[in-house]
């Protein structure tokens, strides 16, 4: 009792000093000109392209080298105890490879500002074309999000449907694998049809489940994470 009540007392002593703290005490933003600014995104960008350029496929090779082993491994093994640890590769790979969906459809922020900063058609934009360009942003991740669960949901329905009713597995397992598949399925078919507030009004209404959205279906010039 004497133990909570200091501490208690200790509590409200650091919460009254944290309130009584100057304005100037706190982190402010620091100031830097325009052209500060501009370089900032450039090198940003500069640094984006490096890390893509050597970075580009690892999630989708690492993924599919573990898709592959835990299938192998599943198919090979007579142990339920081996069969749960491939099961966990083989979802290991599929959710590698939803993440490389994902970063192949969502926007990169640092080339889209780059594109606009750098464009010597146009040094200028008004309220109405910056608040386009953020919206091409969030419509375009949030059709990433939605487009990479939809292909992991509906690969590891796959996959559970597959250790169920392919491959031997034992009856406990089974029935988990059947509960799992249908989990995914509910979340993929879910995930076809929904749309965010900002990808419906920039993308429009219809059906898109498209693995990869090329650039020139991205709209105004909006960079997307890398290309293959």
């Amino acid at each position: 009792m004497i133990f909570a009540t200091n501490y208690l007392k200790h509590l409200l002593l650091i919460s009254s000093l944290v309130f009584l703290l100057p304005a100037s005490g706190l982190a402010t933003p620091t100031k830097q000109s325009s052209n500060d600014s501009i370089q900032f995104f450039v090198e940003q960008n500069d640094l984006l392209q490096q890390k893509y350029l050597f970075n580009r496929y690892e999630n989708i090779i690492s993924g599919f080298a573990a898709f592959t082993i835990g299938n192998i491994g599943y198919y090979l093994s007579n142990s339920p105890v081996l069969k749960v640890a491939y099961t966990g590769i083989q979802t290991i790979g599929i959710i590698n490879i939803g993440k490389s969906i994902y970063h192949i459809n969502s926007p990169s922020i640092e080339g889209s500002f780059y594109h606009l900063l750098s464009s010597k058609e146009k040094v200028q934009y008004n309220s109405n074309e910056l608040a386009w360009h953020l919206l091409q942003i969030f419509a375009q991740e949030e059709r990433a999000k939605r487009i990479a669960l939809f292909y992991s949901s509906s690969f590891l329905a796959l996959q559970y449907s597959i250790n169920t009713f392919v491959y031997e597995s034992p009856g406990n397992l089974k029935n988990i694998y059947i509960f799992l598949s249908g989990v995914n399925i509910i979340v993929a078919i879910y995930t076809a049809f929904y749309k965010g507030k900002y990808e419906k009004y920039y993308f429009g209404n219809d059906i898109d489940i498209r693995p990869i959205l090329t650039p020139q279906n991205s709209g105004g010039g909006l960079e997307i994470g890398f290309q293959f």
